[in-house]
């Protein structure tokens, strides 16, 4: 099993090459995305280095915590309810070199389950067994990519230098430190004039510390991922016995080892410019015969780790050649073959989509087990049971999804909608949008329906038919309610530096350049509101909306309502996305009859999401959309 490890390291600059030429578009919109919340990285063995590099940048760019873990760590936090809820309420992204192991895919089908905020997997293969998982479920993000080097040997080299290159370009936009990657990947290293000097020049410098049984790696906090690594190939090829630490740790009690094992011992110390004064006085302490050696890696620490990374590499490969061991193919014992194939035994999965509503409502609501079971069964048999006169859907996260809110409509929701029309049921769109969602839904649905069909504009402003080409009005003049708020707004430097603020008549809209920045415009745009209790702000997945009095989406309702040709009580469903305040759909989902595509209230008597676990946003939509029976105008919703 595996590669001669020296094959691999000649692999390294054709494979930094590709990660250079890579288009990163799609992964840096997931990771735009997941800005605005904490993170969890998951990875085994070298990808768990990439995991460490995600979280670092993920915390420079959003200034929110992230932590690394493997997929059992996850797989565990998933089953204890208050942990549960912190992944809940995460991005999540998985890193894994071929997407085949147990324990990687095990984690994504929990996960998928679990439904955190964003679900996204970086892969060094394309079609693998994990994506052939998440294609199925339109909210998971799924970046993977083919190297020429093919699946990497025994050790993670290519797979993890490819992830590193890729999370650095991907993350540079969102980050204070704007790394540059170098034309050569040996540029990296101080003073290298390509692989072969770089090896001899560690030889001559390590050998005698490589020599050691034991190795203690001390490293700045910015290259934890490197330092990870290290300890990673030098275990996993059984090279040295590895303790890890930051200088200071290292200080307390960590360098007693030094004292009892001193002479089978070496320090290797990974720093940065920061501390570099630390690492030279921590060393200079160490016993005179503990051989020891610093790597100092000027620059930022983004582009720091990687350098400390390939130095890592070729350090395992002169350690290789000291124990006479090909840390590419080192031999795998058979009891490992059997430990690797184990996974990590039986876990309850929750997969029944009655769970799945009554998990949703319990995120957000604090009723005990027994009241959660009384109301959804309630709310289902009402469901059941009401013939409806009208159906009203929200756009942007109902109907499409953020990635392709610009694009055409899906092709199988638009052939459901076409299906309810054609039977004579009356459907109103209601959008925080204007002149974008009119032209698509013209663009999608046959003219001769368009009548049937009431939308609501700039989150209910302005209602009108499809077939009205007039509607709305986005002339960019506010009421004399939004007036000096549009003022206020459009000459807060604060507020324009880091979004664009649209001011219509009944409704001003400020869209984040980065939507990390949304819950710190929700403050700063809030400050201008606090003198003005009658003019509402919502927040949608990606702008936060001020409305003027009296506009609601609940407008599109009430039109709807007035012009029911039928005798009895007139029964509307509605299903939008985000239906827990302060979301955009907070008020159409406060209907009786209303069902979430993503978020719930903690309303139980309303506003449930009924959809199969792992399902989010259009594919939800879809799913309940299939359920609807209709004719004659009326349509029953039928719950499986």
């Amino acid at each position: 099993m595996g590669k001669p490890f020296l094959s691999e390291l000649r692999q390294l600059e054709v494979t930094y090459n590709t990660a250079l030429s890579l288009d990163v578009t799609p992964l840096k919109s997931a990771i735009s995305e997941s800005l605005r919340y904490p993170l969890i990285a998951i990875g085994s063995g070298g990808s768990l280095s990439a995991a460490k590099f995600v979280c670092h940048l993920h915390q420079l760019a959003s200034g929110q915590l992230a932590r690394p873990a493997t997929p059992m760590e996850v797989v565990s936090m998933l089953e204890e309810t208050g942990s549960r809820r912190s992944i809940i309420n995460s991005a999540v992204i998985c890193l894994t070199a071929g997407g085949a192991n147990t324990d990687i895919r095990r984690a994504w089908k929990f996960l998928i389950d679990a439904e955190p905020r964003h679900l996204t997997a970086l892969c060094a293969r394309t079609n693998s067994p994990l994506a052939q998982v998440g294609e199925k479920y339109s909210y998971t993000r799924i970046f993977d990519f083919d190297l020429p080097s093919k699946k990497d040997g025994f050790l993670a080299t290519n797979s993890l230098l490819a992830f590193l290159v890729i999370i650095c370009r991907v993350f540079s936009p969102f980050i204070d430190i704007k790394p540059s990657l170098p034309p050569s990947i040996w540029h990296f290293l101080p003073n290298s004039n390509g692989m072969n000097d770089a090896l001899e020049d560690l030889r001559k410098s390590c050998y005698h510390t490589l020599e050691r049984d034991y190795l203690t790696v001390l490293y700045s906090e910015g290259l934890a991922a490197a330092a990870c690594d290290f300890e990673s190939k030098f275990t996993e090829a059984a090279l040295s016995a590895i303790q890890m630490s930051d200088f200071r740790n290292f200080a307390h009690g960590r360098h007693h080892w030094l004292a009892k094992h001193e002479n089978k011992s070496g320090v290797i110390a990974f720093t940065t410019d920061r501390d570099y004064a630390i690492a030279k006085k921590t060393i200079s302490t160490i016993p005179a015969n503990v051989p020891s050696v610093i790597f100092r890696f000027p620059g930022n620490t983004v582009t720091g780790v990687i350098g400390a990374v390939l130095t890592g590499f070729l350090l395992t490969k002169i350690a290789g050649e000291i124990r006479g061991i090909d840390p590419g193919k080192p031999g795998v014992p058979e009891f490992g073959r059997r430990l690797y194939h184990l996974g990590f035994g039986a876990r309850k999965k929750t997969s029944s989509g009655d769970k799945a509503s009554l998990r949703r409502k319990s995120y957000v609501c604090s009723a005990s087990t027994h009241l959660l079971h009384e109301a959804h069964n309630a709310f289902c048999h009402s469901l059941n049971t009401a013939t409806f006169t009208g159906l009203v859907l929200d756009y942007d996260g109902t109907l499409c999804g953020p990635e392709n809110r610009f694009d055409a409509l899906d092709s199988n929701i638009v052939q459901e909608i076409v299906r309810l029309l054609q039977a004579g049921v009356p459907l109103g769109i209601a959008t925080g949008r204007g002149k974008s969602v009119r032209k698509s839904l013209q663009e999608a649905l046959p003219m001769a329906l368009w009548n049937q069909i009431t939308v609501g504009y700039y989150n209910g402003a302005e209602c009108g038919s499809l077939s009205n080409n007039n509607a709305p009005d986005g002339a960019p003049y506010p009421c004399k309610e939004l007036d000096n708020i549009a003022k206020a707004l459009c000459t807060d430097e604060s507020i324009r530096s880091i979004s664009n603020v649209t001011v219509r008549n009944s409704q001003i809209s400020i869209e984040p350049i980065n939507t990390s920045y949304i819950d710190f415009l929700w403050g700063l745009v809030g400050s201008h509101l606090s003198r003005n209790p009658c003019i509402r702000m919502l927040q949608s997945s990606h702008s936060i909306d001020i409305l003027a009095p009296g506009v609601t989406k609940r407008n599109v309702i009430t039109i709807m309502k007035s012009s029911c040709n039928f005798g009895q009580t007139p029964e509307i469903l509605c299903i939008g996305d985000q239906g827990c305040w302060p979301g955009n759909d907070t008020d159409l989902l406060s209907e009786r009859y209303s069902l979430s595509v993503d978020n719930v209230s903690p309303d139980l008597s309303t506003c449930w999401n009924l959809a199969p676990p792992g399902f989010r946003g259009q594919q939800a939509t879809l799913h309940y959309l299939k359920l609807m029976v209709a004719s004659q105008g009326v349509f029953r919703f039928n719950i499986e």
